[in-house]
């Protein structure tokens, strides 16, 4: 889906040395991941043993070939709960539907509460950021996106790539809709 490819493509760039991604899905995330030079290792945290039984079944990882197969972990865990072994350089956490609901920031520090990852994405953060740079009457430009992220206590990658104001725009006009946080008026930067 295009707001998959959208939401998830700042994630992939920002996969480097020890990620790990929260949620198995489809696995487009992971193998996206999987494929970078740049990523040493990848462990997939997912509870649904379903789910990973589906993708064992399936062989995704096997078939990325290059070499990225040997990379990919699997591990039967709760997001929530589960912590590493080794320094995490980078968690992606996609394991939500829908993807905006109030709290989400909260979850987000909860889970790098446990994980200390340097740096973190996660699914919805550009509408996350959006929706509470809004309610605090800032622009989505660089400086109100900083300020923030400032507020999140969160080291979230993405917003250091060329171009991403410009991206957490272009998704919030395209996907949050009417799902702006209470109190909150329309960015003037979006309203044109």
């Amino acid at each position: 889906m295009p707001l998959e490819v959208e939401s998830q493509q700042v994630a992939a760039e920002c996969a480097h040395g020890e990620t790990v991604v929260f949620g198995l899905g489809l696995g487009w995330l992971a193998a996206l991941c999987a494929l970078r030079p740049e990523v040493d290792r990848l462990t997939v945290i997912e509870r649904d043993a379903s789910l990973i039984a589906f993708h064992r079944e399936l062989a995704l990882f096997e078939r990325l070939g290059g070499g990225a197969e040997a990379k990919v972990r699997i591990v039967e865990a709760d997001a929530f709960a589960w912590r590493p072994a080794v320094t995490v350089d980078v968690l992606l956490i996609d394991i939500w539907q829908p993807l905006i609901s109030d709290g989400r920031v909260d979850e987000v520090q909860r889970m790098q509460a446990g994980v200390a990852a340097r740096v973190v994405h996660f699914w919805g953060q550009e509408l996350e950021i959006a929706r509470h740079a809004a309610l605090a009457g800032r622009m989505l430009d660089g400086g109100g996106i900083a300020d923030t992220i400032a507020g999140f206590s969160l080291p979230l990658a993405g917003p250091n790539l060329p171009g991403y104001a410009t991206k957490l725009r272009g998704a919030a006009a395209n996907w949050i809709g009417d799902r702006w946080l209470p109190g909150t008026s329309l960015p003037v930067d979006l309203a044109e």
